[in-house]
């Protein structure tokens, strides 16, 4: 699974040149700003800000097969915000394919995506943001950390983002690469548990205040 990464990435570095800026990989937002240990849902969308020079108009043509892969690994923070595992992994319900199914791939650590498609061949899904699923993520419990996510076409050598149009357009090749990031939010973090040792003197301090505060008031 690591080669499939590494060849990704290597295809994403030869090919952005000629990848047209038009057609591009999402998520639903640009920085998510999460609480330490806490879960976050996070969106995948394929965008066509413009069908000029594409080779397809998602609006009318639109998608009939999605295939995408998240690395999260970028930069490899000490505690990152990972996917935990293929349950947190969810195409769309319009790519409900009941012929072959969805197919998920998770690498621990490092990288979760999914290939699926619609059930009717006739009936693509259009539009110029199609949403393709959602990955549950995991924060890590130190305030600050960031993680950075970047969706991208899997192994270019096969077509798994296929238009709907007669030709069935393969648009791996066209497809520029998406970002976002996830922060662990360094303002809201949870009550810090005091040590044994400090939790006893400051239990002392305040008994000592209260009996200080009983005698005055006797007096």
């Amino acid at each position: 699974m690591r080669f499939l990464q590494l060849a990704t990435l290597l295809f994403v570095l030869v090919s952005c040149s000629a990848a047209n800026a038009g057609i591009m990989f999402e998520f639903g937002q640009s920085d998510y700003i999460v609480a330490p240990g806490d879960t976050i849902e996070v969106e995948l969308f394929l965008v066509q800000d413009d069908p000029i020079g594409d080779p397809v108009d998602l609006t009318i043509d639109g998608l009939f097969s999605v295939g995408v892969n998240v690395v999260f690994d970028v930069g490899a923070p000490s505690d990152p915000a990972v996917v935990l595992g293929k349950g947190s992994i969810i195409p769309d319900p319009v790519f409900d394919d009941q012929l072959l199914g969805e197919e998920l791939f998770f690498d621990p650590g490092v990288s979760a995506g999914f290939i699926d498609s619609v059930n009717d061949i006739f009936s693509p899904v259009t539009g110029n943001r199609i949403r393709l699923g959602r990955l549950i993520f995991e924060t890590g419990s130190t305030p600050g950390q960031v993680t950075t996510l970047s969706a991208q076409p899997f192994f270019p050598l096969q077509d798994f983002l296929i238009a709907g149009d007669s030709s069935f357009t393969s648009l791996d090749a066209f497809v520029t690469p998406g970002t976002a990031t996830i922060t662990v939010d360094a303002t809201n973090s949870a009550l810090i548990v005091p040590e044994a040792s400090s939790l006893s003197s400051m239990m002392l301090v305040v008994g000592l205040a209260v009996a200080r505060r009983r005698r005055k008031d006797g007096q």
